[in-house]
């Protein structure tokens, strides 16, 4: 299980988008491994260092949240961002307006909001179901150090790709107020709630369509993520049995009335019951 999360820090415009989220990815891959060697028919211990590379392929499952609300998602709970860099629990400009701080619990699914469309018009301004099945590609390379025959100690860097730009939720474009509204009927609050999720600052569009305002993310670019890791691994010893299937179905001394099925002895010459 692999935890993303990320948010705008770079240029201003995305920092005032006030775009974050948080993907828990949960998945199974396979790697094929090089191991690289100093001496191929020494034992790893006694070469102390060795190199390895790898390339995989994986299916993984996540759905990206965001920490929108102070509590549930509704129009009472949501943060306010203000001129001054603040989040606050009223609108700007409002009177009385305290500060708060997100809570750091990530409550908003981001899937079950319209918080971007597809680009172009007509049929294909409505709202894209994305699958929360992602397929990925995990690079890695890694330096594993020997110290004994059973610990060793590694340093591996890995890269993973995705076929996707939805592991954020930040890709097209923003919705225009008339398609949430299309994707909302007669229920205001919800289009409200829906606007903020898609644009939490205010300041990414103004709800219509235009070069400036509707750009939300680069689809161009899939999704990727990377880390670091050290390890410490310790190989146990595997002691073979040596019990047989005989000996596990030999009653023991004194409990021959525990056996219901006696061992049958063989004479020559008599035909067993």
């Amino acid at each position: 299980r692999q935890m993303i999360a990320g948010k705008d820090v770079s240029e201003l415009r995305n920092y005032k988008r006030g775009l974050s989220f948080r993907n828990d990815l949960v998945g199974l891959s396979t790697h094929l491994v090089l191991n690289a060697y100093r001496e191929p028919y020494q034992p790893l211990f006694q070469q102390r260092f060795f190199a390895y590379f790898y390339v995989g392929i994986g299916v993984f499952y996540g759905r990206p949240k965001a920490d929108l609300f102070r509590g549930e998602p509704g129009l009472d709970n949501m943060y306010y961002s203000w001129d001054d860099g603040t989040l606050r629990d009223k609108p700007r400009g409002e009177e009385d307006a305290q500060v708060v701080e997100l809570d750091g619990d990530y409550e908003t699914d981001l899937y079950s909001y319209m918080t971007q469309a597809a680009p172009g018009g007509g049929e294909r301004t409505t709202q894209v179901n994305y699958s929360p099945w992602h397929i990925g590609v995990p690079l890695g390379a890694g330096i594993r150090y020997m110290v004994t025959k059973k610990v060793s100690l590694g340093v591996e860097f890995a890269y993973y790709s995705f076929f996707t730009d939805q592991l954020d939720n930040v890709s097209e474009r923003y919705a225009t107020y008339d398609e949430i509204a299309q994707a909302y009927p007669d229920d205001p609050d919800a289009q409200q709630i829906a606007r903020y999720v898609s644009d939490p600052t205010g300041w990414g569009t103004d709800g219509t369509p235009s070069l400036y305002t509707s750009r939300r993310g680069n689809p161009g670019l899939v999704d990727a993520y990377s880390y670091l890791s050290f390890e410490v691994s310790y190989k146990f010893k595997r002691r073979p049995s040596r019990r047989s299937y005989v000996s596990l179905c030999r009653p023991a001394e004194g409990n021959a009335a525990l056996n219901p099925f006696p061992p049958r002895v063989y004479r020559p010459g008599k035909r067993d019951p």
